[in-house]
């Protein structure tokens, strides 16, 4: 017969064998619902562990130039602009500053004359070209210049003759020095062997005064005896007067002879400047005479030889920029541009100031040859080797950039780039008191090239890939 239960005051009727389902367990269900997201959330945590157990990632890295210059002053001028500023990123050939000869100076007086030579020399070209007759006054020109040519070398020659003979006449001077030095020697030495034999007769008659006035019977009076020991003290004074007189003497022939040497070497070097600048005057005699020749016309300026005319012309005018050009170069005036890509270091001029040959005017680090210096934990050490795989993140206008670099070096010093100095600055153990290590990265890739030196970087290095 049908059995009746009682649940949430109502009445269920079971037929008889049928089963009875047990309530629901909101509570167990809750634990298990936990231990189940515990356990997931374990796992996960291992397998970020697992990923991540060999990566080492810092974002207290920068890079690092290994290549600086100093950019000096070559001469004397004044910075009439300066196009950059500390910090700033330059390309190559990018203007940096300009430098003009100082006003009513010398060398603002020879540019004004190169300049001069190099605008007539154009203007003689232009004319030439437009059919004028210079033919004459271009074959005066050139006879003047060798004229002064050769002029120039017969000098050169003349003062080398004369500086080989002062060299003849320094080596007779230099000997006759040195023997009147060794002749003093030779005189020092006898008065010291003369002092020194007045010193053994002198001891020796000391010795019998001393033997006869202490001996058993005194045979001499006390006078005698002093008398005898006097003698002895003022020879052995001489003695020793006239051999440092000796040793005197003979630093003085030493240092003759050195200073003679001496004498002879910078004659010689006079020479050899001599026959240097003889040199350069023959071979611009030379070069004037083949001038000349190749010119082949009359002075009347005959047609057939306006060609030859003009090339020469030419030849005159590039002449006369290059000299313009060496001598700006040489002196460093006209525009100073980047030299290659890269970083403003210091500046330590402004424009409007007057500068001298040698004075600083800014250091620049090129983005070439660009490393990474990385600060770890000290206790990272172990999982560290050189060859070590490494990614470097930079953060661009264009998003976040990755390089490939490989650990190069493991230290505790590092360069940094300071404002206040002119060189990049190496620190010995920086950071010893927070236990940190330094890791020299090399860069891979033409990635690199989006680097600037100073740019703070994100590092991540794989402890397990080696070379």
């Amino acid at each position: 017969m049908p059995m009746k239960f009682k649940k949430l005051h109502e009445t269920a009727t079971l037929e008889a064998g049928a089963t009875i389902p047990r309530a629901f367990n909101y509570k167990t269900a809750f634990f298990v619902f936990i231990a189940c997201l515990l356990i997931v959330g374990a796992l996960v945590f291992l397998v970020i562990q697992l990923v991540t157990m060999n990566q080492i990632t810092t974002t207290y890295a920068e890079a690092v130039p290994s290549v600086e210059r100093d950019v000096i002053a070559m001469g004397e001028g004044e910075i009439v602009s300066m196009k950059v500023s500390y910090g700033d990123v330059i390309t190559k050939g990018q203007e940096l500053f300009e430098i003009i000869p100082l006003k009513e100076s010398a060398d603002q007086a020879k540019l004004d004359a190169l300049q001069a030579k190099v605008e007539i020399e154009r203007e003689r070209l232009k004319l030439l070209k437009e059919g004028a007759n210079l033919g004459g006054a271009i074959l005066n020109d050139v006879q003047r210049r060798y004229n002064d040519a050769e002029a120039a070398l017969k000098l050169a020659e003349a003062d080398v003759k004369a500086e080989k003979a002062n060299l003849t006449s320094v080596g007779m001077s230099v000997a006759i020095f040195v023997k009147g030095k060794q002749r003093e020697l030779k005189e020092a030495q006898l008065r010291s062997d003369r002092a020194r034999k007045y010193y053994l007769v002198a001891e020796e008659n000391f010795n019998k005064a001393k033997e006869y006035y202490t001996g058993d019977v005194r045979l001499i009076t006390l006078d005698k005896f002093t008398a005898a020991e006097n003698e002895l003290k003022i020879r052995e004074l001489e003695k020793n007067f006239a051999e440092q007189q000796v040793e005197i003497y003979r630093e003085a022939v030493e240092d003759a002879k050195e200073e003679g040497e001496a004498r002879k070497d910078a004659q010689k070097n006079q020479i050899a400047k001599a026959e240097s600048i003889r040199d350069v005057r023959k071979q611009a005699l030379e070069a004037v005479r083949k001038e000349k020749e190749s010119l082949g016309l009359r002075e009347d300026g005959d047609e057939s030889g306006r060609g030859a005319l003009i090339r020469m012309q030419e030849r005159l005018v590039r002449q006369a920029e290059l000299e313009l050009k060496k001598f700006r170069r040489e002196k460093g005036y006209g525009v100073y541009r980047a030299p290659f890509t890269g970083k403003v270091g210091w500046i330590q001029r402004k424009q409007a100031d007057t500068v001298g040959p040698g004075d600083f005017i800014m250091k620049l680090f090129s983005s070439e040859g660009m490393e990474i210096q990385a600060r770890l934990e000290q206790n990272n050490a172990g999982r560290l080797a050189k060859g070590q795989e490494v990614d470097v993140k930079v953060n661009t206008e264009e998003g976040n950039k990755h390089i490939k670099g490989r650990i190069e070096a493991i230290t505790n010093q590092f360069y940094t780039l300071r404002p206040d100095v002119r060189e990049r600055v190496r620190i010995e153990n920086p950071t010893a008191e927070m236990n940190l290590i330094v890791v020299r990265i090399s860069l891979e890739g033409k990635e690199k090239e989006i680097l600037y030196p100073g740019d703070p970087v994100t590092v991540t290095i794989y402890t397990t890939r080696t070379e």
